[in-house]
């Protein structure tokens, strides 16, 4: 079910699901190609955890099916946001659309909405990854988790934290500033980068340490 509910979201970002006729046609639905492979790119990092998570764990009671059924919810509608607010910006980056066609997507009032809409499904989707690997990490006893298990299990939640941040920081952002300098609650984003980056050396060298305590 999972799975399927993951081709559909991909169905979702599909360009047009009709043949172009004419090379017009074509052109046009070229122009989204960017902006659905970053979309698919995206929704590929969501399913990868979604994927390792159940690989690693194995869990399948009612808690963890409910928390998965929120996710996929929230994922479905996550698609919609995520694949306007990029077709907006690509399309502006690479002059594909003239002030005119932006005014009539969106007024500059409604700027701070989308962001926050944006940022509202984003929090979503790793609330509740956060909230599976928590449940996972709570039951560590029943599953036998090594240290070393252990220790990517807390390095997996203080990531879907990292991206909670982010996300309400946005938010924040897009609330309380004006909308000239609305490209801030967006460029916000580009924090996750280092944090997670940090997050990965300190996890490598609880690994590093772990294993050579574990050969003593």
């Amino acid at each position: 079910f999972s799975d399927a509910v993951f081709a559909f979201a991909v169905t979702l970002l599909v360009v047009s699901l009709e043949v172009p006729h004419t090379f017009n046609e074509l052109l046009i639905t070229m122009r989204g190609f960017f902006a659905f492979a970053f979309c698919f790119a995206s929704l590929i990092i969501i399913w990868y955890n979604h994927y390792l998570y159940f690989r690693r764990y194995g869990l399948q009671d009612f808690h963890t099916m409910l928390i998965n059924m929120f996710l996929l919810f929230v994922v479905l509608f996550y698609i919609y946001p995520l694949k306007f607010l990029t077709t907006l910006l690509l399309d502006i980056f690479f002059g594909f659309a003239h002030y005119n066609d932006i005014s009539t997507m969106i007024s500059a009032e409604q700027m701070p909405l989308l962001m926050v809409i944006y940022s509202g499904g984003f929090f979503l989707v790793f609330f509740f990854f956060f909230l599976l690997y928590y449940r996972a990490y709570k039951k560590k006893d029943e599953l036998q988790l090594s240290t070393t298990e252990l220790i990517i299990t807390r390095s997996h939640i203080i990531s879907f934290i990292i991206y909670m941040s982010v996300a309400l920081l946005s938010i924040l952002l897009a609330l309380i500033i004006g909308i000239g300098n609305m490209a801030i609650a967006g460029w916000i984003y580009v924090l996750l980068g280092p944090a997670h980056s940090i997050n990965g050396r300190i996890t490598k060298k609880k690994i590093s340490k772990a294993i050579s305590e574990e050969f003593k």
